[in-house]
């Protein structure tokens, strides 16, 4: 014998089978979605820290003896580093009077005279108008504290 069904049971098999189709297609494309998110959000910090690199950049202090001494009193320490956003660079002071291109990876940050690689940084912290960098220059690490002066 036959049982009418009512609004309300219709209903549930219905979101019950909806339900079914829809976490089907989650499992099937959630590894995909959960990629490009993670896609996008890396080149997205990327270019956060390429537009926050842009400018003037004077070395405020330099870490010696694992302490930070200013160097505004020692002109042989002084740095001015501009980093511009068509890839260009230039650098006066202790790292030299040099200028060139750069490439940003992540906070690996490297420049280069001509072809050949210069210095190697680590960006260790990136605000708008200060940065530290730590460099590899020759085999040897030097700790920075930068000031900037935008434009």
């Amino acid at each position: 014998f036959f049982k009418q069904k009512t609004a309300y049971e219709i209903t549930t098999r219905l979101v019950g089978s909806d339900m079914c189709i829809r976490d089907r297609c989650m499992r099937k494309y959630l590894p995909f979605f959960v990629f490009t998110i993670l896609l996008c959000t890396s080149c997205a910090r990327d270019n956060l820290y390429k537009d926050a690199l842009m400018g003037t950049w004077k070395l405020q202090q330099m870490k010696q003896n694992e302490e930070w001494i200013g160097v505004s009193k020692n002109p042989s320490l002084q740095i001015t580093l501009t980093i511009r956003p068509d890839g260009s660079y230039s650098t006066n002071g202790y790292l030299g009077n040099v200028s060139g291109t750069w490439h940003l990876s992540k906070r690996n940050l490297t420049f280069y005279v001509g072809e050949q690689e210069y210095i190697k940084c680590y960006v260790t912290e990136l605000w708008w108008e200060y940065c530290e960098l730590q460099f590899t220059l020759n085999n040897e690490t030097i700790y920075t504290k930068f000031k900037c002066n935008k434009k």
